[in-house]
């Protein structure tokens, strides 16, 4: 370390200039910084979940959602309307953005009387003007699940602009201007901003800001700490430059390597000039010791920095330690903080041993100031004296503290817990937060879950999978509003057939598929010409323990209720055993659909076994027999069929209508009547004058009727059965009742359709061979979208932290046993540390601050920094022992020097972690005084706990311990009062002089 230090001084004058040149190069490169927001850029981009989520947005348009919200009394007005429409518009300009979705750019089915009609809901250019057409509207509106709660609040105060921006664009740039094009409209509307691209500008913003204020703040506290500590002007600019510096040096690295600051990354300037100025401030502490009793400059310096180099290297290689365990974190973000972090820890080690002393060699010798000795007795010797009468009077008391820390941690350590939704790190009362809040609370939310579904996604069985699965997703607490293209099928099914189902043949999905096939909207419900599907749904919280509950909820039904393979069964081909079977199946499938619309509908009581006991009665010949007024409500049928134009046989004699419904009645009243049995109540009631011409006539006719009376009483069948379940759910209100039997009519439905399925693990494969099965379907679901993404981070957190934390204590257990040679000398130097880590994650449980991306780094930072105090306090304690020193005196000494210095760096450590509470971002608000907390405690320990635990093992690697005569004098001692040991220190003082 000499030759180092003369080295130093030898070539001080190539050192500074070469520091000068290499900061003003690093200082341009700042000019060129950039910051990344994308919090999948954070990620390994070769996870599978990020590649599936990267995949889907490719497929569909993308998955960022950017979502712009407008807030009036009452949206449907002419003004707020046409302001929409040209937002819509001018979205739908940019190249980047795929969709846009508003009330004046969305699907409308509507029932019309010769079918149904796929339009717009309002057609461009129409916007409605006078208040009976925007009431009309209004109501319309808000009666349809489509619109109400996903593109308009059931109040009608709050209207949403959703635009879909394609993957690979830059989110941060398109959020812009798409603020620009809002902030370019006129209305006096309240506009909100929500979603992960308008999250990724407000986080840019915000480690700008923070950025700008944060350093200087910082910068002004290291100072004044500086100041009180040194009162001198180079005991201020040293260690204060030494870090700027190396921060400008590390983050001109950063840019120059084009790696763009993150929101972890952005803390590294305000950590190293916390941290980074320990070395200089022990540098110049043991040069002012030395220069009171050395005349010499040089050779003071050169002593000064031979002597301070060793322990300043294991501070900062303990620190690097801390920093370099976050190369095994799973985020890319917290890997490059740590690799910079890293390297900014080492360049300040190596400037405050190059840069300072090259500095002080041109500087005036330090001339001690008059009456410094009477004051560093006052502020310092007094406190220490103290404080080192008090550990060798009670150092087994101090150790008891310790063990107490240890219960403490055993009991309140368990109830951490973890947090990765980036909503999060936003203040409660800031823009982005208000209006994920509104989103939250009038929309369920601004997060996606996302489904991808693979298979033939026009077949009936697969689309039957998807929409049994969405009922399923309405009964989570936390997921709203799912869609997908199923739901469209039903829609257009209600509208066209008055059934709220999915077809049960292929013929019934591509007569509804034609009517939406190549809108707009299916760019982002299928894709890979109708081989994939997802299903989109809104998660309604920000609590990751509640998302992470929702994907584990989705998982679990996918993997135990969606099958891979599915046989399509035609009922009639099957015998009757087979059929109860398959009847037995499909009826377990309805009560599951039932239930999960009653609880979705608020009827959570409802019972399964009577559900199943109800739904069992449907081939019931008391359910097929038909009563009088269903009798007559299949005949209101069939006469509204004679009268109109569809009829394959015009009847214009009423009287003759009558004649053959009266005569099909009793052949529908217990079964569905065959072709020939309806001809012949035709040949004989309908004159021959009225088909001649066309003798086949009557053949098609029969044919028509037969399918009519068996959608008839299917359907009076289906209708009895909801009254039976309707019976079982009395208290819930009307509105909730109608929107029940609604959906409960689509499920019930399923029942007396011609074709059943069965997932291929229940086919019995002796008893369906030979039978004819229609076909196999295979379908694939997998889960993907943000909160999947937080999940991964969620358990990956959990990882990082045990196992950084476990690997920076190894490691640094590891050096510290070889630095002291001894293996007690390393456990009894990470024992404070250890204390420390446990305060800091007690601290977290008592003031309920969860783990997240960023205080999961807390734990490694607190190893690496805090040890550097338990390194100086061994080093200086063991060379002050070991030059025949009682124990109190080495004490003593070592705690009015290195306590001295410890006390100084502590203090300006944690005065630099405090000012991120200023900054805007709540994790690095936290990360803040959790670190400042853990600097406390760590310099406490390294001054109270430690030699508590030297004086009670008399660890042999400090020296040989006389121990009958330090037993009798620490007896002794014991019982002095404070003035009596003082006495006795000064006493000693004296001699020793």
């Amino acid at each position: 370390m000499k030759k180092f230090a003369k080295l130093v001084i030898r070539f001080r004058f190539p050192l500074l200039v070469g520091i000068v040149i290499l900061t003003i190069f690093f200082a341009y490169q700042l000019t060129k910084v950039k910051i990344d927001s994308d919090i999948l850029n954070y990620l390994p981009q070769d996870d599978p979940v990020v590649v599936l989520f990267r995949e889907i947005g490719e497929k569909f348009g993308g998955n960022s959602l950017a979502i712009i919200a407008l807030e009036t009394q009452d949206v449907f007005n002419p003004g707020t309307l046409a302001r929409i429409d040209t937002i819509t518009s001018r979205f739908q300009a940019l190249p980047e953005i795929s969709q846009v979705l508003s009330l004046t750019d969305i699907l409308d089915i509507k029932k019309i009387p010769d079918g149904i009609e796929v339009g717009k809901l309002i057609p461009r250019g129409r916007i409605p003007q006078d208040h009976e057409e925007l009431q009309k509207l209004r109501d319309y509106a808000l009666s349809k699940e489509m619109y109400r709660d996903n593109l308009v609040s059931s109040n009608g105060r709050i209207a949403l602009i959703i635009a879909r921006i394609r993957e690979g664009s830059s989110k941060t740039e398109i959020a812009e201007k798409m603020k620009e094009i809002v902030q370019a409209t006129k209305g006096d509307e309240k506009i909100y901003y929500s979603g992960i691209p308008f999250q990724m500008v407000f986080r840019t913003d915000i480690i700008t800001r923070d950025l700008g204020t944060l350093m200087p703040l910082v910068s002004l506290l290291v100072v004044l700490v500086l100041y009180l500590s040194f009162r001198s002007i180079r005991g201020v600019f040293l260690p204060l430059a030494t870090v700027l510096i190396s921060t400008i040096w590390v983050l001109g690295i950063m840019t120059w390597m084009k790696i763009d600051l993150t929101i972890v990354s952005a803390a590294i300037p305000v950590l190293l000039i916390a941290i980074g100025s320990a070395y200089g401030i022990h540098l110049i502490s043991r040069y002012k010791e030395d220069a009171e009793n050395q005349e010499d400059k040089l050779d003071c310096i050169r002593q000064s920095t031979a002597d301070i180099t060793l322990p300043i290297i294991m501070a900062a290689v303990t620190t690097l330690i801390g920093f370099l365990t976050f190369l095994f974190s799973y985020l890319s973000m917290i890997k490059e903080f740590g690799v910079f972090a890293s390297l900014g820890v080492f360049l300040a080690m190596v400037l405050s041993l190059i840069f300072i002393p090259v500095v002080l060699s041109f500087l005036p010798s330090w001339k001690p100031r008059l009456n410094t000795k009477d004051q560093h007795v006052t502020w310092v010797t007094r406190l220490m004296d103290l404080l080192a009468g008090q550990i060798l009077v009670h150092e087994k008391l101090i150790l008891l503290g310790g063990v107490l820390v240890l219960v403490a941690a055993i009991v309140l350590i368990p109830r951490l817990h973890r947090e990765v939704n980036m909503v999060e790190y936003f203040k409660q009362d800031s823009e982005i937060r208000q209006a994920e809040d509104m989103m939250e609370r009038d929309f369920g939310g601004s997060i996606p879950v996302q489904i991808l579904v693979q298979g033939d996604i026009k077949d009936p069985l697969v689309l039957k999978q998807m929409y049994t699965f969405e009922k399923y997703l309405r009964t989570l607490p936390d997921i709203n509003n799912p869609q997908s293209v199923a739901d469209l099928i039903v829609e257009l099914n209600e509208q066209m057939n008055d059934r709220h189902t999915i077809p049960d043949t292929r013929e019934g999905v591509a007569n509804l598929w034609v009517f939406i096939d190549g809108n707009k909207i299916m760019e982002q419900l299928v894709a890979d010409n109708n081989t994939h599907a997802q299903i989109q749904a809104k998660i309604g919280t920000v609590s990751s323990t509640r998302i992470i509950a929702v994907v584990d909820s989705i998982n679990q039904y996918l993997d135990m209720n969606v099958p891979q393979k599915l046989f399509r069964l035609n009922l009639a081909a099957l015998t009757d055993s087979i059929r109860v079977k398959v009847q037995k199946h499909r009826l377990s499938q309805v009560a599951q659909m039932i239930l999960f619309d009653a609880k979705y509908h608020g009827v959570s009581q409802l019972d399964s076994n009577l559900v199943l006991s109800v739904l069992r009665t449907v081939d019931s010949p008391a359910v097929q027999h038909l009563d009088l007024q269903e009798i007559d409500t299949i005949s209101q049928i069939l006469t509204a069929y004679f009268q109109s134009d569809a009829a394959d046989i015009i009847i214009d004699d009423n009287s003759v209508i009558q004649r053959v419904v009266s005569g099909l009645a009793p052949l529908f009243t217990e079964s569905i009547p065959t072709e020939d049995q309806i001809a012949s109540v035709l040949s004989q009631q309908v004159p021959a004058s009225m088909y001649i011409g066309d003798p086949e006539a009557i053949e098609y006719l029969s044919i028509a009727l037969r399918r009519i009376i068996a959608e008839g009483r299917r359907q009076v069948i289906v209708n009895s059965q909801i009254d039976k379940i309707t019976e079982l759910t009395p208290g819930i209100s009307s509105t909730e009742l109608l929107a029940f039997r609604k959906d409960i009519q689509g499920d019930i439905w399923t029942l007396v359709e011609d074709y059943a399925s069965l997932p291929l693990d229940q086919v019995p494969s002796a008893e369906f061979s030979g039978l004819s099965i229609d076909n196999q379907v295979e379908l694939t679901t997998r889960q993907t979208g943000m909160p999947i993404i937080f999940k991964n981070l969620d358990l990956n957190i959990l990882k990082s932290q045990i196992f950084s934390l476990l690997a920076a204590i190894v490691f640094v257990f590891l050096l510290l046993t070889f630095r002291f040679r001894s293996l007690i000398g390393g456990l009894i130097s990470i024992t404070p540390i250890t204390a420390t880590i446990l305060c800091n994650f007690i601290l977290m449980a008592i003031l309920d601050i969860p783990l997240d991306t960023v205080s999961v780094l807390i734990g490694s930072v607190a190893v690496g920094i805090g040890v550097d105090y338990t390194i100086h306090f061994l080093t200086r304690f063991q060379k002050e022992f070991q030059s025949g020193k009682s124990e109190k005196e080495a004490l003593r000494v070592t705690l009015e020097t290195a306590g001295k210095a410890i006390l100084i760096n502590a203090s300006s450590v944690m005065m630099g972690f405090l000012v991120l509470i200023f900054g805007n971002i709540v994790p690095m608000q936290r990360f803040g005084y959790l670190l400042a907390f853990t600097m406390v405690t760590s310099a406490l320990g390294a001054i109270t706990l430690l030699p508590a635990l030297i004086l009670v093992t008399r660890a042999r690697f400090i020296g040989e311990f006389d121990w009958a005569v330090q037993n009798i004098s620490r007896r002794i001692n014991g019982f002095k009062s404070f003035g009596n040991i003082k006495n006795n220190f000064t006493k000693s003082e004296h001699k020793d002089k």
